[in-house]
């Protein structure tokens, strides 16, 4: 009798054009005071360059209304990041030495772990400036620091007017951890930022 009233509701949920429910979205994110994005994400770190890895000091400073990330070795800054944090969204503006006009969201306040969204912008390294459109996606993950910590993972997928037939790809991802901000990322296979 069950399968048959089982069966019933099925044929009647299909007749309908009913869907099945969509799976809840993962923890909600409410407030940047609450999980400070712009944190310094430890003090040493390990930046790995086309495979080599070098130990780096991790310095954070304010320059305006823009985070500063920067990784020293052998007493001179090797790379900087800059995120423009606001009470609406944490942004990357500047890695790689490119700028991104406009700056694009990684976190976005309030919001859901699951929610995903796009970005149309530049990108400029001196006198240079491409188009540049993304599709920001995230998820939660585990990251190390070095104890196993849940993390917000964000997976850029970037397509840029290099001036041929079809646009150059590129893959941007951060982890953050609530109250220590981004402590890993990875620009493409070329540059990673890990915790040291």
């Amino acid at each position: 009798m069950r399968l048959i009233l089982l069966a019933a509701l099925t044929a009647a949920a299909v007749g309908c054009g009913c869907k099945p429910a969509a799976t809840s979205q993962g923890p909600s994110l409410r407030d940047i005071e609450v999980f400070k994005p712009d944190s310094l994400p430890g003090e040493k770190a390990k930046l790995v360059l086309a495979g080599t890895e070098l130990p780096v000091e991790v310095k954070r400073r304010m320059d305006g209304n823009e985070v500063v990330i920067e990784l020293w070795a052998h007493g001179e800054v090797v790379q900087q990041e800059r995120y423009l944090s606001t009470k609406d969204a944490f942004n990357l503006a500047m890695a790689g030495g490119e700028r991104y006009d406009a700056p694009l969201p990684l976190l976005k306040f309030p919001m859901n772990v699951g929610d995903a969204w796009e970005w149309k912008g530049q990108l400029s390294a001196g006198d240079i400036h491409r188009t540049a459109t993304a599709k920001i996606t995230t998820s939660s993950a585990q990251v190390y620091v070095p104890e196993p910590e849940t993390a917000v993972k964000v997976s850029v997928e970037m397509s840029l007017d290099s001036g041929a037939p079809t646009p150059a790809k590129r893959t941007l991802t951060f982890w953050l951890v609530e109250g220590r901000g981004v402590v890993k990322r990875e620009f493409g296979a070329g540059s990673t930022r890990e915790p040291g």
